[in-house]
C-alpha cells in the first residue's frame, strides 16, 4: 500500500476527517484517525509534541482529501497553487491553535453541572461556525501577532459565546455576528494599550486598508464598541437605550480582561483588583447584565491564562 504526505495544519479539531490519516513512525505507517472520526484535540498535540509536520494518507485517498479542501474553502476550489496552499495552511493552523488555547485557558468551576457542561459545548460549536467562515481566512492568516493580542480576543469571545448559550441571549446569527466581532475588534496595537486609544477605529482602518469584507453588523458592533451605558464612551457618547445588548455584553467582557491584562499577582489578586476597578465604574455597565456577569466570572467558570 503506497502512502502520500499531506501538511497537518489542514487538520482542524473536531472536524470529521475525510479518509484514514496515518503518522510514520520508526519506519512504519501507524493508524491516527479513522475515516469519518473526529480529528480531536488529542491527535493534534499528539503531534505537535512530537513535532511531526506531515500526515500520511492512502495514495488512492488522495483525489478525495483535495475534494474534501476545495468543499471546505470554496474560494480555492479547484488546483491549489503553492501559495494558496501555504495561505491556509497557515489559515488552518491557526485556526486549530486558537480553539486549542480556548480549551487551555477556559475551566469550568463546576464540572459536572449539566446546564453548564451543555451550554459550554453550544458555545464551542457556535465558536467553530464563526471562525470556520471564510470571510476570516484573511484574520487567521495574517492578524494573529502578537500572541497576547491573539490570546485577549480568544478569551474575549470564548467568554461573550459561554456567557450568552448560559443565559440564552441571542440567536445563531446574533451569536456568529458578536463572536466575529470579539475575534477581530482589535487588529493591531498592544491590548493593555488599547484602552488609551479609540480601538475600534483602528480595527475598522486596518480592514479597509487591506481591503477585507466584513458583514455590516460586525462593523457596526466594532464601531460601538467603545460606547457605555453612562454615554461617557466614544465616538459618539451613545447612552444605554441607544445601545443594543450584544454592545453591552462585549463591553463587560472586554474591559474585565483589558483591566485584568494590566495587573500582577496570583488570578484571585488579580480579579479582585480588576473588581474593583470596575465598581468605581459601575454606571458604565448596563445594570441587568452586572449581577449575571459577576455569577458568571466568580461562579461558573475560571480563566487560567
Amino acid at each position: 500500500m503506497n502512502y502520500v504526505s499531506r501538511s497537518i495544519h489542514w487538520l482542524i479539531p473536531e472536524e470529521a476527517s475525510p479518509c484514514d490519516i496515518f503518522l510514520y513512525f520508526r519506519g512504519k505507517y501507524v493508524a491516527g484517525i479513522a475515516h469519518t472520526s473526529p480529528i480531536s484535540f488529542e491527535f493534534l498535540e499528539k503531534i505537535q509534541k512530537a513535532k511531526y509536520l506531515f500526515i500520511y494518507i492512502k495514495s488512492d485517498d488522495a483525489t478525495l482529501w483535495d475534494r474534501w479542501i476545495a468543499s471546505r474553502y470554496a474560494a480555492f476550489a479547484g488546483p491549489i497553487d503553492e501559495q494558496k496552499r501555504e495561505q491556509q495552511d497557515r489559515s488552518s493552523l491557526k485556526r486549530a491553535e486558537f480553539l486549542s488555547y480556548i480549551q487551555k485557558t477556559i475551566q469550568l468551576k463546576n464540572q459536572n453541572d449539566p446546564i453548564l457542561l451543555k451550554a459550554w459545548t453550544s458555545s464551542l460549536e457556535s465558536i467553530q461556525t464563526a471562525i470556520k467562515h471564510p470571510l476570516l481566512h484573511w484574520y487567521f492568516q495574517q492578524f494573529h501577532e502578537p500572541p497576547d493580542l491573539f490570546h485577549h480576543s480568544a478569551r474575549v469571545m470564548a467568554s461573550i459565546s459561554l456567557f450568552s448559550s448560559l443565559n440564552d441571549i441571542f440567536d445563531p446569527r446574533e451569536v456568529e455576528d458578536i463572536l466575529t466581532a470579539a475575534l477581530i475588534h482589535e487588529l493591531q496595537g498592544d491590548p493593555t494599550d488599547a484602552q488609551n486609544m479609540v480601538a475600534s477605529s483602528a480595527t475598522l482602518e486596518t480592514i479597509e486598508k487591506h481591503k477585507r469584507t466584513a458583514p455590516k453588523q460586525v462593523l457596526e458592533l466594532i464601531q460601538k464598541q467603545d460606547e457605555l451605558c453612562s454615554g461617557k464612551g466614544f465616538p459618539n457618547n451613545l447612552k444605554a437605550i441607544s445601545l443594543p445588548m450584544s454592545v453591552k455584553i462585549f463591553s463587560l467582557f472586554n474591559h474585565y480582561d483589558h483591566y485584568r491584562l494590566r495587573q500582577s499577582g496570583t488570578r484571585r489578586a488579580r480579579h479582585e483588583a480588576v473588581k474593583a476597578l470596575m465598581e468605581k465604574r459601575k454606571n458604565d455597565f448596563d445594570e441587568t447584565l452586572w449581577p449575571l456577569f459577576w455569577q458568571f466570572i466568580e461562579q461558573q467558570v475560571e480563566l487560567l491564562s
